[in-house]
């Protein structure tokens, strides 16, 4: 098996385990802070982890996720000119077709067939395989979306360039991507769910995640980490039998939280608690916003 020599952000070679990551695969670059899981996996890997990716049909989106989705293009709407947005490992497309009912022309990137026939039967423009800054000829976008795809890579930069190389200037590019600085982990330790090998490769913090974003013709306008999983909490106190057989009520009970916390007191509530994760950097979810020069 192929390990990494180098830091896939910096390439500097100051890469070593630390006991305080609580897990032995994992390596911490001391010149960035970029934290990595330290085996590369091969394509038969990824191919072969991949497949078991089901996609036979459209799964329900909650009300919660909803409810983010147009608060997330309220805010991008000061960016419309030509109406044109992308999102770049778009998965069964519920953003975009989220964008597309608000008139925006929607495009989108997966690796799936399957995801990409339901995507395509919702009426988004799809690009199959690795997405490059050409991928959709001329076209220049307004909005670029990267939702929970940059910790699945090994080569971060080249999915940043391709990613913003279609965007206008003066467009906005946005990420998420699980916080490593996560409240969580600390809890969670060997067990910090966002850890899962071929599938999760590189694990970002505010630090990183800026650091990385540096490298390319943006500005940064606000980087948040935000959320908190509250159904991890409870699983923290389940035996470990029952962790295994919770994980749907698991959900279903995050998804309850956020609905509660979408509305009246609730919102007021989820606003102080994600201003405090952001100020403390210990949110599970890194949100980075920027501006094509």
């Amino acid at each position: 098996m192929k390990n990494h020599s180098n830091c896939p952000l910096c390439n500097a070679a100051t890469i070593s385990d630390n006991k305080w990551l609580y897990c032995s695969e994992l390596l911490l670059c001391s010149q960035c802070g970029l934290v990595f899981d330290k085996r590369v996996p091969s394509e038969q890997e990824l191919t072969d982890h991949y497949n078991t990716y089901s996609y036979s049909g459209r799964k329900p989106l909650s009300v919660a996720t909803k409810l983010s989705f147009e608060k997330l293009l309220d805010y991008f709407e000061p960016f419309r000119k030509n109406s044109n947005i992308l999102d770049v490992g778009c998965g069964q497309g519920d953003f975009l077709i989220a964008a597309r009912e608000r008139g925006w022309n929607v495009y989108g990137s997966e690796y799936s067939p399957a995801a990409i026939k339901l995507c395509e039967d919702a009426g988004i423009t799809m690009w199959p395989g690795e997405f490059s800054g050409d991928s959709f000829g001329d076209v220049k976008f307004d909005c670029v979306t990267s939702f929970e795809v940059l910790e699945h890579v090994n080569q971060p930069k080249k999915l940043i360039y391709n990613s913003i190389s279609p965007l206008r200037a003066g467009g906005l590019f946005y990420l998420t991507t699980p916080n490593f600085n996560s409240i969580m982990r600390y809890f969670e330790r060997k067990n910090f769910r966002i850890l899962g090998y071929p599938e999760h490769l590189a694990f970002y913090t505010k630090k990183s995640i800026r650091l990385l974003l540096s490298q390319y013709d943006l500005v940064e306008k606000k980087v948040l980490t935000t959320g908190i999983d509250i159904s991890r909490i409870k699983d923290l106190f389940r035996k470990v039998e029952q962790q295994k057989t919770s994980r749907v009520q698991s959900m279903t009970e995050n998804n309850i939280v956020r609905e509660r916390l979408s509305s009246g007191k609730g919102r007021y509530l989820k606003n102080i608690a994600n201003y405090v994760l952001t100020i403390s950097g210990t949110g599970d979810t890194l949100k980075a916003y920027y501006l094509k020069k």
